[in-house]
């Protein structure tokens, strides 16, 4: 016969709470170790992912204007200690227009050596044009460094700018310097040095300036560059075919002519000097002893 339970609650279930099926089943699984159970009932939860502000869709970050600094920036800057180190660069000071000074900016130099070149141009005066008369005046050292570099105001009445060659224009000459100043500059940067040019006698002449022959080295008269072209070669001529450079396509400039002839010579120098001081040793001539005795006797006839 089948036993009915009575409607009494025994001690031990009031003591035990009666639990389902379901929860005895979810709670036999929690109560299992982590190590016994295997990789496939292993997941990771996937990372929270965290709820960013959102950012307006109107910002407009190709937009020229400045975004102002937070006030956090500005306070944590103002907090930071002055370094006394200064950065290893600095801007380089705006050199101011001279007067006189050429149309590009030349950098000039104060380092003078023992060997100086000189070009000068010049435009035409008289009724002709055909009188020199300086219009610019350029200086170089043997590094190619630009010493002095000036247009110089004309004395004289201009006729002939000769543009075309010189390079010069009214307008340059306007903003000059005086003569006087640029030929005692000129006349300070040449002083016991070795000078060097191309037909350097025209340049002293329009200078009104002297220098010791001695001290000259004139790329027209220098003997292995003669025989390259008949009669006097030009500069052009020279820095073309012995340079590889050229020079004097349109316009002159007497930086990149001083820097030609001063090229020339720092070239060849040591051949320079040395077929120079071959020209100074005396030679050796045979006494002529028929002469020298003819003339003991017209001393002696005389007695």
């Amino acid at each position: 016969m089948a036993k009915f339970k009575s409607g009494k609650v025994s001690e031990k279930e009031k003591r035990e709470p009666k639990i389902n099926k379901p929860q005895l089943k979810a709670k036999k699984i929690d109560s299992i170790p982590p190590k016994q159970q295997s990789a496939k009932e292993k997941k990771q939860d996937p990372p929270v992912k965290q709820s960013l502000p959102e950012l307006s869709s109107t910002v407009n970050y190709a937009s020229s204007e400045k975004v102002k600094p937070s006030q956090n920036w500005l306070l944590f800057k103002s907090q930071l200690p002055k370094s006394s180190v200064k950065p290893h660069f600095t801007k380089r000071p705006k050199l101011e227009a001279k007067p006189g000074a050429t149309g590009p900016k030349i950098k000039v130099s104060n380092n003078i050596t023992e060997i100086v070149a000189i070009d000068c141009e010049m435009v035409g005066g008289g009724d002709s044009g055909r009188d020199n008369i300086l219009a610019r005046v350029s200086v170089v050292n043997k590094y190619n460094e630009v010493l002095y570099d000036t247009f110089v105001k004309p004395r004289e009445q201009v006729t002939d700018y000769r543009t075309q060659y010189s390079g010069v224009r009214e307008s340059d000459l306007q903003n000059g310097v005086e003569f006087l100043e640029a030929q005692k500059k000129v006349a300070s940067l040449i002083d016991n040095k070795t000078l060097v040019g191309h037909d350097v006698k025209n340049d002293l002449k329009v200078l009104f300036l002297g220098h010791p022959r001695n001290k000259i080295r004139d790329t027209v008269k220098y003997k292995p560059f003669k025989q390259l072209k008949s009669g006097k070669p030009s500069l052009k001529f020279l820095a073309e075919k012995i340079l590889g450079v050229k020079i004097q396509t349109g316009e002159h400039n007497s930086v990149e002519d001083a820097k030609a002839a001063m090229s020339l010579y720092m070239m060849h120098q040591k051949a320079w000097e040395r077929l120079r001081k071959e020209k100074k040793e005396p030679r050796d001539k045979p006494a002529n002893k028929g002469r020298l005795r003819r003339n003991w006797e017209r001393a002696n006839k005389s007695k």
